[in-house]
């Protein structure tokens, strides 16, 4: 029971392979009610060694998400982007991503509400169509890559991804917000918790003559961005070699 609490909770390999483990011993050791000759003990033996091989794989899945996937946003981080940049060829578009005025969001309602922000863009991030994958780079930048489309291929996804965001709006939660969203009352229409808009500003690149190397995109991504930034924020643009 404690273990089930755990995988629904905390959700994490570990606690998975565990689970699946004590299954396993379980199995096993409903065997010894038969005894521990013949095919009663090949079973013990098979249902342990079923056991360990479990817990060795969620011990290697649990490593791989620790150095891969970022903590706090679910996404991958930027060593699986390193990796995937080793494999990127043919057309593909690379857009860098970053919430706007995120600094003095956090200088204004802390920390914690900046981390919910960070949350709540990766995870509209990772619904991006268009078959684009979305990575967190650090900090407040994000990055989407698109294999097989050109950057005006991939602008209508990011441009779609861009509206939503904007449009959503930002509720802060209370540090004491509990686990479980309660019923709102039918008197109470109003909530205090305050509303903010957050956006953020897109620049998109692609391979090309000029920018032969996912590295080439990956500056031009960047300086595109900074042009975005220029133009008043909350806007994407597109890497100015790209083709019309």
């Amino acid at each position: 029971l404690l273990l089930l609490t755990l995988v629904f909770s905390r959700r994490t390999k570990i606690e998975q392979g565990l689970l699946w483990a004590l299954v396993a011993m379980f199995l096993s050791v409903n065997q010894l009610e038969a005894g521990l000759s013949g095919p009663a003990s090949d079973a013990l033996f098979f249902y342990s060694g079923t056991a360990g091989l479990v817990l060795v794989f969620a011990v290697l899945e649990h490593g791989h998400d620790i150095a891969y996937r970022d903590e706090l946003t679910g996404l991958p981080g930027r060593r699986a982007f390193n990796n995937v940049m080793e494999q990127l060829g043919g057309t593909y578009a690379i857009a860098m991503c970053d919430v706007d005025h995120f600094k003095r969001f956090n200088d204004t309602y802390g920390h914690d509400a900046g981390d919910q922000v960070l949350r709540m863009v990766a995870a509209k991030l990772s619904q991006v169509g268009g078959n684009g994958r979305a990575f967190r780079y650090g900090g407040e930048e994000f990055l989407v890559v698109f294999r097989g489309r050109s950057a005006r291929e991939a602008e209508p996804f990011m441009e779609s991804l861009r509206r939503s965001i904007a449009d959503a709006g930002f509720v802060l939660r209370a540090p004491d917000r509990p686990a479980s969203k309660p019923r709102p009352a039918k008197e109470t229409k109003q909530t205090s918790a305050p509303r903010v808009n957050i956006s953020i500003s897109i620049g998109l690149a692609e391979r090309s003559k000029r920018h032969s190397t996912p590295e080439l995109v990956l500056d031009a991504a960047d300086a595109t961005l900074y042009r975005a930034k220029e133009a008043g924020r909350n806007c994407l643009k597109i890497d100015e070699s790209a083709p019309s």
